[in-house]
């Protein structure tokens, strides 16, 4: 079926598309998720392409293929699509490291079965010169079953494996929205795939005429379903971009630490070590937010020796006055006495006496964490407390004694 958009609709889009196909090979084809999706959107700018009204009659002068012939290779283009996006969901479902040639190869396999017989099945359409929509008949209905048996699976598996990610226990909300997204397209297609031999079926049977209702869907469905993955494809140079302006997830989490880490440089140079410059407001990579983190937990065992043990009274008195949730509970409390102890060392005080006491709030408590995300959510509500710590009034004159 030729699209039913008109050129000045289409051509613009596709040439975005072009744009867009030929910066994602440049920059993001490193992994085997970019390399299918990358297949993915040329498949489906190729489909684009050989239902263009301008471009089939261009190949039919030039004695190519017939018009029904360019729509029929349109359709087999977004098998191959579709044999991608399989390539896609067996990648996520599957380590690539312990199934790459079964992971590659097979969602080509099936493509290529199903090219076969979809290609055989429309054979009476194109001897007619007419679209399946047009040709009808149980002919045209075994040729869409074919046809549309991998959108069905692509879509299915892609809905299932969403689900599955979305229910994980570990899952960000970021993943969350992800997942959420892919359910909504693989039900999209699904509904948009199963229609269609229902229809045709009933359209043999006599009982609706199917061919207005197939020529529309078929006419809008594969631009619309091309531009929307284009737009998906754009989301990692909107990330990059986001990236390069200090708007993505590493910078903000950096600027938020970045007082702490510069009180902590400052009253503890003997622990800084190679680091970029931690005054700049973007650029930052998740290497920096790692050594800031590092550095961060190296400062504070510096300066360990001058930290105060509090007891469990002044603790709850802090927490109550300035309102700390229990779960930021141990974190502000440690920047009260990170504070405090920046300030004895400043005066030239002596080091605290090693804390001994089983009734006080111990200082420096040992991290929760086992790994760098729960070492860095640590950092970011210890950070949190800081600016109220820094400006507090000293421990020292609010009678907490090291013990």
């Amino acid at each position: 079926m030729t699209t039913s958009y008109p050129p000045c609709v289409t051509w613009p889009a596709l040439a975005c598309i072009a744009a867009v196909l030929i910066a994602r090979y440049l920059f993001f084809n490193k992994s085997g998720y970019e390399s299918a999706f990358n297949n993915l959107l040329t498949c489906l700018f190729a489909a684009n392409i050989l239902r263009e009204r301008t471009a089939e009659v261009m190949l039919d002068d030039a004695g190519i293929m017939s018009i029904t012939t360019a729509q029929h290779a349109s359709l087999v283009a977004v098998v191959f699509a579709n044999a991608e996006l399989l390539r896609f969901i067996r990648l996520w479902k599957h380590p690539p490291a312990d199934t790459e040639r079964y992971t590659y190869l097979t969602p080509y396999v099936a493509a290529a079965a199903v090219s076969g017989g979809f290609w055989i099945a429309a054979t009476p359409a194109r001897q007619a010169g007419q679209t399946l929509e047009e040709f009808g008949g149980w002919t045209a209905m075994i040729a869409w079953t074919i046809l549309v048996s991998i959108f069905v699976t692509t879509g299915a598996g892609l809905a299932y494996n969403s689900v599955r990610e979305f229910r994980g226990p570990e899952t960000s909300l970021r993943e969350r929205l992800l997942a959420a997204s892919g359910v909504v397209i693989g039900s999209f297609i699904v509904a948009t795939s199963v229609d269609v031999p229902v229809l045709a079926a009933a359209d043999a049977l006599g009982r609706v005429d199917a061919e207005p209702i197939l020529t529309w869907l078929h006419g809008q469905t594969i631009f619309l379903e091309t531009v929307g993955t284009c737009l998906f494809g754009l989301v990692p140079f909107a990330l990059a971009a986001m990236a390069q302006v200090g708007l993505d997830t590493t910078s903000c989490r950096l600027r938020r630490i970045r007082p702490l880490l510069i009180d902590l440089m400052d009253a503890a140079p003997e622990v800084v070590f190679q680091l970029p410059d931690p005054y700049k407001r973007r650029g930052w990579t998740a290497l920096d937010l790692h050594q800031a983190v590092v550095q961060i937990r190296d400062g504070i065992l510096h300066l360990r020796p001058w930290m105060l043990t509090l007891s469990e009274a002044t603790a709850d008195r802090l927490c109550t006055l300035h309102r700390v949730p229990d779960g930021e509970r141990a974190e502000a409390i440690l920047a009260f006495q990170l504070a405090a102890a920046i300030r004895r060392k400043d005066r030239g005080r002596d080091p605290a006496p090693a804390a001994n006491s089983s009734s006080g709030r111990a200082a420096s408590p040992p991290s929760r964490s086992a790994d760098l995300d729960g070492e860095t959510a640590e950092m970011l509500r210890l950070a949190k407390w800081w600016p109220v710590a820094s400006t507090h009034q000293p421990l020292e004159e609010n009678h907490v004694r090291s013990t």
